[in-house]
């Protein structure tokens, strides 16, 4: 599951020797929310990130702002298989 970050830059060296890297803008008190989350660049549309999305190295991006983002991961396919109808 994805939630708020609360460092504006962390890097994560990992054991195959990829980085991964999260990073955010506007982190403050006065954006408490996500509007939109990009991985590698694209835009992240469901409330997970999978171990082999991590493991493969790459960039999650966090651009924060003021208001909760109440289009993003609404459907069904953006929450884990955890959370699913099953």
């Amino acid at each position: 599951m994805i939630g708020r970050p609360f460092l504006d830059c962390i890097v994560m060296n990992l054991p195959n020797g990829k980085r991964f890297t999260i990073t955010a803008d506007h982190l403050d008190d006065a954006h408490p929310h996500f509007g939109q989350i990009t991985l590698n660049g694209k835009p992240l549309d469901r409330s997970f990130i999978r171990h082999e999305e991590i493991m493969a190295g790459g960039d999650l991006h966090f651009t924060m702002q003021a208001e909760p983002n109440r289009q993003w991961a609404t459907g069904a396919k953006a929450r884990p298989y955890s959370m699913s109808a099953r």
